[in-house]
C-alpha cells in the first residue's frame, strides 16, 4: 500500500511538471472532505488525470473505508468525502469469580445489555463494576455483590429500646447491658445472638427474685423465716406480749418486700401513772413511768405548818398506777418572848483592835447564820466563798474574814453590811431593819447603832465623792467598805475611822416575869397566852413588834404558822398615857404625852403618792394607857376618760379606763381610715410628750390623728428633724431613726415611733427599725416638740461587703493618727476604727496601748512606762511612728475629736473601740458619757459605732443610750454561740476574729436583723471567704477602698 502511494505521488509530481509546460489543458479543483464536511486536501487537476488522495482520515471509533467516488480521470470540480464503517466491540459479563455471563458485540458507543445476575447467599447483587453503556473498546464486567445490612433491635420487658444496631448477614451479637428490673433477675435474651441472617428483635428475658423475711422476737429468738417473691407480702408469726410490754407490731413494714429482711417483733413498756397527791387528797401533780422504773419525786409539797417525811409509797421498781400521798409531822415552832423593858447602855472599846476584833467577829457570825439566804455565797465545810461583781473572796475564820483583799471586800462581803438607800442629807440613820443586811439586823442594828454616823463622818469629811447610801457603784464596789478594810488591816491611816463609834448594849430589866408555859406550838394548836408580870410597869400585852403598834396578840389560833416573837408592852406610868403615832411603814412620826380624860391631837400623815389616809387603827376618844396608833392608807383608784377630737368619728377605746399607782398600763393605739395615730396627750393641744402609760392621777386623755398624704404630699411640722444611721437598708437588716431639735439629739424615752406599713418595717420604742420587704417605708416621730416623718428605703440589691479602715488605714502613714484617717478617707472606706483612751487630764485621745511601746514612739525614755499618769498637752508632743514598704513615717497622737471631724467630712462611720483606760473599763464607765456626748456634738451619733470587747461597758451604754450602735468585739475565746445570743438579745451587731467566723453565726445575726463584721483581714482569700459567708463589714489595714 505504501508502494502505491508512493508511485501515484510520483506521477503527481511529473505530470505537474510536465503540464506546468503545456499550455490550454483544463484544470479543475478536487476538494477532499471528511465525514462531517472538513476539507482533507484541496488540488487542482488537469482534465482526465486522476487526483492524490489524502492519507487516510482517522476517525474515533470508526475504520476508514476508502473513498465515496472515483478521483482517477477528473473530468470537473469534484468534492470527494471520506467513507467510514463504524467499530464493534465484545462485552463480557462475569459474575464475582469471573465465570461468564453473557458475552455481547456491540457497536462503538452502543450499550450493551447486562444479564440477571446470579443470587448468592447472604448477598445482595449491588450492581456492575464498572459502565457498559456508550462501549468504545472490548471490555469486561464484573458483578458486585454486597452483604446483606440487618437490623437487630434489644427491647426491655417493656419495650424500651435498648439498643438499635446493624450487622451483617450472618454475624453475631455481643449484647448490651441490661437495666436492673426491680424484683426481677436477668436470665438471658428470646432469641440466639450468632448467624443473624434477619432482622430482629431481641426481648430480654427475666425470673421473679425471691428474697428471705426472718422474724426474730426482741432477743433475736428466730420466730419465722419466709421466702416471698418481690414486691409481695410476708406474713407476721403470731407473738403474745411478754411481762411490763405490749406487742406493738414490728420494726419495718413487711409488705412489698423488695429486699432480704429481718424484722424484729417491737414491744411498748407499759406506762403507768402515779398521781401525787396533797394533804388534802387533790392530785397536784402526775407523772408517767415505765414498767419497772422509778421516778424521781417531784418537790416537797409545802404545806404550812408541817414538816414534810416522805411518801407513803415506794417510788421504785413501779409495776401498777400508784396514788403517792404525802406523810407530813406537825412543825414545832418557837415562842420567843421579850420582856421589851430594858435599857440601853453606851459603851466604848477600848481599843482599835478590840473594835475591830468584835466587829469582825459579829460580821463571821451573822454570815454563818445566813449562809443560805446569801446571793454568790457558798460553803464547803467550813470554808466560805463568795463571788460577787467579778471578785471573789474566801475565809474560814474571823482573821481570814479580816485578811481579804480590800478590793475583793469592797465587791462582795462590803455589799452585805448595810442595806443601800438613798440619804437625803448628811444626817446619820438609824437604819431600818432588814435581816437580810448584817448591821440590819438585831442584835446588831442596835449594837452598832452609831456606826452609821461613823461612816457618814468618814466620807463628809474625807471621801467626798463616795456614795452616802451605801450603794454600788457601777462595778459593784461599797467604797466605804474599801476603805475600812484597809483601816482595819492597818494598811492606810484613815483619821476619821481613828474616833471610834460608841457601842450600845440592851440590859433588860430584872422585875419582868415572862411566861414558862407556852414555849413552843404547833399549827395545830389552839394556845391562851399568858401574861408576863413586873413589879415596876403594868403589863398591857403582846405585840409581834417593839413598838407595840396593831392589836394586841391574846391566843395563839389553829393555823397559826412560824417562829413568833412577842414583844411585851409595858405601862411605866398610870398617870399619863404614852400616844405614838407611826406612819404605815411603823416609823414614827409623833409621840403625846396625856393625863387620863385628855384627847390627843393625831399629828398629819405624810402619804405616799397614790394613796391616801383613811385613818388611825385604834380609837382615840378614849385613851385608857399608853397606846401605839398606826396610820392608815388605802390605794386611790383613779379614771381615765377618752376624748374623741375629731367631731364623734373616732372609736374610742374602753379599756383600760381605772387604775391604780402600782399598776402600769399600756394606753391602747387606736385606728382610724384615712388618718394616721400619733399618740394620746393630756390637753387637746396636744402640748408635751405622748402618753403611753399610766402614771399618777386621773387623765383625761385626746387622741392626735394627720391625715395620710397624698401622693406628692409629705407629713412633719418641722419642728425636728430625723436622720438614720441607713436610709436605705437591706432586707433583713436594721437601721435606728434618731430625732434632733435646734442641733441636739432627743432621748427615745421622749419620742414615739410609727411604721406606716409594719409590713415593710417595724420600729421599736427605741428606734431601732427591722427591715422585712423591699420597698418604701415611712417612719413617723412624734416628740412633744411636734412630728415629722423620714423615708427608709429597703432594697434587695445584690451583696456587696463594706470596707472598715482598721485604725483609720494601712498604707504610707502612722496607724491611729490623723495621716491614717485622712487615707482612710481617701480610700472611701465605709467605716474607720479607731482605739479610744482617756488622759489624766479628761481627754479623749485615740491609741491601741495603754503604756509607751518602742515599736511606736520614737522617744525610747519612754518605752514600757504606762500612759494613764500623762495629761494630754504632755501626750500630743511625743513623735509617733510606723512602717510601710521599708520606710518609716511619723506623727503625733491624733484626739477623738479630729477623728471625728475627719469622719464626718469624709461621709465615714465612726468605729470607736473603747479600750480598758480611765473611766472606760468593766469596773468604772464614769467616762462613756463625755464620750458619747463628744460624739453627739459633733452630730456623728448616728454615724457612730461604739465597739468593746468589756461587756460592762456595753452594758452601760444600753442602759444608759437606749438608742446607741453598739457593737460587741468577740476574740478567739468569746466567739461563742452564747455571745451570739447575748449580741441578740440586746441588739448588739458584732465584729468576730475573722478566723472564728461561721454561717451559722453569720445567719443567726441576720435572722435578728443584725449586722455582723468580721477583723482584721488583709489577705484577699481570707476576705473571699467571709463575703461567701455574707458578712456585711469587714475590717482591713490594705485591702478594699
Amino acid at each position: 500500500m505504501k508502494k502505491k502511494i508512493l508511485c501515484l505521488w510520483g506521477l503527481f509530481f511529473c505530470l505537474m511538471f510536465t503540464g506546468c509546460n503545456q499550455t490550454g489543458t483544463p484544470k479543475y479543483t478536487v476538494n477532499f472532505v471528511d465525514f462531517d464536511g472538513t476539507v482533507l486536501i484541496t488540488q487542482e487537476v488537469k482534465e482526465n488525470e486522476p487526483a492524490s488522495p489524502p492519507g487516510n482520515p482517522a476517525r474515533t471509533g470508526y475504520t476508514f473505508v476508502g473513498w465515496n467516488q472515483d478521483f482517477s480521470e477528473i473530468t470537473s470540480d469534484l468534492t470527494i468525502t471520506a467513507l467510514y464503517e463504524i467499530n464493534q466491540y465484545t462485552v463480557t459479563f462475569v459474575d464475582d469469580s469471573g465465570n461468564v455471563l453473557k458475552t455481547e458485540t456491540v457497536s462503538y458507543l452502543s450499550s450493551a445489555t447486562p444479564p440477571t445476575a446470579s443470587p448468592k447467599e447472604g448477598y445482595v447483587f449491588w450492581g456492575w463494576d464498572r459502565e457498559y453503556a456508550e462501549v468504545t473498546s472490548d471490555i469486561t464486567v464484573k458483578a458486585i455483590y454486597q452483604k446483606i445490612k440487618l437490623s437487630v433491635k434489644f427491647v426491655d420487658y417493656d419495650g424500651t429500646i435498648l439498643q438499635e444496631r446493624e450487622v451483617e448477614y450472618g454475624d453475631s451479637l455481643s449484647p448490651p447491658s441490661v437495666p436492673e428490673r426491680e424484683g426481677y433477675v436477668f436470665t438471658g435474651w428470646d432469641k440466639p445472638l450468632e448467624n443473624i441472617q434477619e432482622n430482629l428483635t431481641i426481648t430480654a428475658l427475666y425470673s421473679p427474685k425471691f428474697l428471705t423475711v426472718l422474724f426474730l422476737d426482741y432477743d433475736g429468738t428466730l420466730l419465722k423465716s419466709e421466702t416471698v417473691e418481690y414486691g409481695t407480702s410476708a406474713s407476721a408469726p403470731a407473738v403474745e406480749d411478754r411481762e411490763g410490754y405490749t406487742f406493738v407490731g414490728w420494726d419495718i413494714d413487711f409488705t412489698n418486700v423488695t429486699k432480704d429482711l429481718t424484722v424484729n417483733a417491737c414491744y411498748e413498756i407499759k406506762t403507768f401513772t402515779v398521781f401525787f397527791k396533797d394533804y388534802e387528797g387533790n392530785v397536784y401533780k402526775e407523772e408517767t413511768v415505765e414498767f419497772g422504773g422509778s421516778i424521781e419525786a417531784p418537790k416537797e409539797p409545802t404545806r404550812v405548818g408541817y414538816k414534810f417525811l416522805g411518801w407513803d409509797k415506794a417510788l421504785t421498781n413501779i409495776k401498777s398506777d400508784l396514788e403517792v400521798a404525802p406523810i407530813y409531822e406537825p412543825i414545832v415552832y418557837q415562842i420567843i418572848y421579850k420582856s421589851n423593858f430594858f435599857e440601853l447602855k453606851e459603851l466604848s472599846w477600848v481599843s482599835k483592835e478590840e473594835f475591830v476584833n468584835e466587829f469582825y467577829t459579829d460580821l463571821f457570825n451573822w454570815i454563818s447564820e445566813n449562809a443560805s439566804k446569801i446571793a454568790g455565797l457558798t460553803k464547803n465545810g467550813s470554808t466560805f466563798s463568795m463571788t460577787k461583781s467579778t471578785r471573789s473572796a474566801t475565809w474560814s475564820n474571823v482573821p481570814e474574814l479580816l485578811a481579804i483583799d480590800m478590793y475583793d471586800f469592797e465587791r462582795t462581803v462590803g455589799t452585805l453590811i448595810y442595806k443601800p438607800f438613798q440619804r437625803l442629807n448628811d444626817e446619820p440613820i438609824i437604819p431600818e431593819e432588814d435581816n437580810n443586811y448584817f448591821l440590819n439586823t438585831e442584835p446588831y442594828l442596835t449594837k452598832y447603832r452609831n456606826l452609821d454616823a461613823y461612816f457618814l463622818n468618814c466620807m463628809v469629811n474625807r471621801y467626798t465623792d463616795y456614795d452616802r447610801g451605801y450603794n454600788q457603784t457601777s462595778n459593784g464596789r461599797v467604797q466605804i467598805f474599801f476603805r475600812f478594810q484597809q483601816w482595819a488591816q492597818n494598811r492606810a491611816s484613815i483619821p476619821t475611822l481613828d474616833t471610834l463609834p460608841k457601842k450600845w448594849m440592851v440590859i433588860d430589866n430584872e422585875s419582868v416575869t415572862l411566861p414558862i408555859d407556852y414555849l413552843s406550838y404547833t399549827i395545830e394548836d389552839e394556845l391562851i397566852l399568858s401574861n408576863a408580870t413586873s413589879t415596876e410597869a403594868v403589863f398591857l400585852g403582846w405585840f409581834d413588834n417593839s413598838l407595840g403598834a396593831g392589836l394586841p396578840i391574846t391566843k395563839i389560833r389553829g393555823g397559826t404558822s412560824g417562829e413568833i416573837t412577842l414583844y411585851a408592852k409595858w405601862d411605866t406610868d398610870l398617870t399619863t398615857h404614852e400616844v405614838i403615832f407611826l406612819n404605815p411603814d411603823l416609823k414614827e412620826i409623833a409621840r403625846s404625852i396625856i393625863t387620863p380624860g385628855d384627847q390627843v391631837t393625831p399629828p398629819s400623815v405624810a402619804v405616799p403618792s397614790g394613796y391616801q389616809f383613811v385613818g388611825w387603827d385604834k380609837d382615840l376618844s378614849n385613851i385608857t394607857s399608853d397606846i401605839v396608833v398606826t396610820a392608815q392608807i388605802q390605794l386611790i383608784q383613779y379614771t381615765i376618760t377618752y376624748h374623741d377630737t375629731l367631731g364623734g368619728i373616732i372609736d374610742l377605746p374602753k379599756e383600760p379606763s381605772i387604775y391604780t399607782i402600782l399598776e402600769t398600763l399600756s394606753i391602747p393605739d387606736i385606728t382610724l381610715e384615712g388618718y394616721l395615730f400619733l399618740g394620746w396627750y393630756d390637753n387637746p393641744e396636744f402640748d408635751g410628750q405622748v402618753i403611753t402609760k399610766t402614771t399618777f392621777g386621773n387623765l383625761d386623755l385626746y387622741p392626735r390623728f394627720v391625715q395620710i398624704p397624698g401622693p406628692g404630699e409629705t407629713i412633719g411640722d418641722g419642728s425636728i428633724e430625723l436622720v438614720a444611721s441607713e436610709q436605705t437598708v437591706p432586707v433583713e437588716r436594721s437601721t435606728r431613726i434618731y430625732a434632733k431639735a435646734n442641733g441636739s439629739y432627743l432621748a427615745p424615752q421622749a419620742l414615739k415611733f410609727i411604721s406606716t406599713n409594719p409590713d415593710l418595717a417595724s420600729i421599736d420604742e427605741t428606734g431601732f427599725v427591722c427591715a422585712y420587704a423591699v420597698g418604701e417605708v415611712v417612719i413617723i416621730v412624734v416628740s412633744e416638740l411636734g412630728y415629722e416623718a423620714i423615708t427608709i428605703s429597703i432594697v434587695d440589691e445584690s451583696y456587696q461587703v463594706k470596707w472598715v479602715g482598721h485604725q483609720g488605714s494601712g498604707g504610707p502613714v502612722v496607724q491611729n493618727t490623723v495621716s491614717a484617717f485622712l487615707e482612710g478617707a481617701r480610700r472611701g472606706y465605709y467605716a474607720m476604727e479607731c482605739d479610744v483612751r482617756v488622759s489624766s487630764d479628761g481627754v479623749y485621745y485615740i491609741c491601741h496601748d495603754d503604756v509607751f511601746k518602742s515599736t511606736l514612739f520614737v522617744d525610747s525614755s519612754l518605752w514600757d512606762k504606762a500612759m494613764a499618769p500623762y495629761t494630754w498637752n504632755q501626750l500630743k508632743t511625743f513623735q509617733v511612728k510606723d512602717t510601710y514598704g521599708g520606710q518609716t513615717y511619723y506623727g503625733y497622737l491624733a484626739t477623738v475629736a479630729e477623728y471625728l471631724q475627719i469622719c464626718k467630712e469624709s461621709g465615714a462611720k465612726a468605729v470607736l473601740e473603747l479600750k480598758w483606760t480611765t473611766g472606760i473599763n468593766s469596773n468604772d464607765q464614769s467616762k462613756l458619757p463625755g464620750l458619747v456626748e463628744l460624739v453627739k456634738q459633733y452630730g456623728m451619733y448616728e454615724n457612730a459605732i461604739f465597739l468593746s470587747s468589756m461587756k460592762n461597758c456595753l452594758t452601760f451604754l444600753k442602759t444608759h443610750y437606749l438608742d446607741a450602735n453598739v457593737q460587741f468585739l468577740a476574740g478567739a475565746s468569746t466567739s461563742t454561740i452564747e455571745n451570739i445570743n447575748w449580741c441578740i438579745e440586746n441588739q448588739f451587731s458584732i465584729d468576730m476574729t475573722h478566723d472564728k467566723v461561721t454561717k451559722q453565726f453569720v445567719d443567726l445575726m441576720h435572722d435578728a436583723y443584725l449586722y455582723f463584721n468580721a477583723y482584721t483581714v488583709n489577705y484577699a482569700t481570707d476576705a473571699t471567704r467571709l463575703q461567701n459567708l455574707l458578712v456585711d463589714m469587714i475590717t482591713t489595714d490594705n485591702l478594699g477602698g
